[in-house]
């Protein structure tokens, strides 16, 4: 699956954004390869301040972020500031070139 051409917003615009309870990933393999790149996107924010690209769905429509992930849980992600955004609205997780993605 290619990477849409979504429009890039900043982390600080998170917290005007509207997003709706549904997933936008539908299939338990697409959920566990998300939650395999959050967590490979947090570990490489803490040891090594890499920055990921965060294609994510709000209720407007796709939006991405460029930014270092510091925490994920099973709910939120949590970007620097203590921007959140919710897991279920995360579609994909890209990481720099030498870094592997496990998205479906």
């Amino acid at each position: 699956m290619e990477p849409m051409n979504c429009p890039v917003v900043e982390r600080f615009d998170l917290s005007e954004l509207t997003f709706p309870e549904a997933d936008v990933l539908t299939t338990p393999e697409e959920k566990s390869a998300r939650r395999t790149d959050l967590h490979r996107a947090t570990q490489l924010g803490n040891l090594s301040r890499t920055k990921v690209r965060v294609e994510f769905w709000d209720a407007v429509g796709c939006k991405v972020l460029h930014t270092t992930v510091w925490a994920s849980t099973a709910h939120v992600v949590v970007f620097k500031e203590g921007m959140t955004l919710p897991v279920h609205r995360v579609a994909r997780i890209t990481f720099p070139d030498n870094h592997h993605s496990s998205v479906v």
